[in-house]
């Protein structure tokens, strides 16, 4: 079992890390199709950014202001005053 954490998926260099992870990972079989098994890991800190890596969203800090900012209702560290004035926002509750 591999498990990576969410800061090494943050650094500027964050794609090459996870090229690297990956392909330990295909080498080592630790994500299997026909058995079922997945043992690539990433230990995350927010359901957040859980969220943003299933729609394939790269954790690279932005050099701006957001101009869309998807919440999907367990945000832990975004305040409103976090967030621009112009910015289209997309909030997602799951029921």
């Amino acid at each position: 079992m591999m498990i990576i954490g969410k800061d090494a998926l943050s650094r500027t260099d964050s794609k090459a890390i996870l090229a690297t992870v990956r392909q330990i990972a295909s080498n080592y079989n630790f994500v299997n199709a026909e058995s079922g098994w997945n043992g690539f890991n990433v230990l995350h800190r927010s359901q957040g950014e859980i969220n943003a890596l299933e729609l394939g969203l790269d954790l690279t800090p932005i050099s701006g202001p957001p101009k869309v900012i998807f919440l999907f209702g367990c945000d832990n560290d975004i305040a409103p005053s976090d967030i621009p004035k112009d910015a289209f926002v997309v909030y997602i509750v799951y029921f």
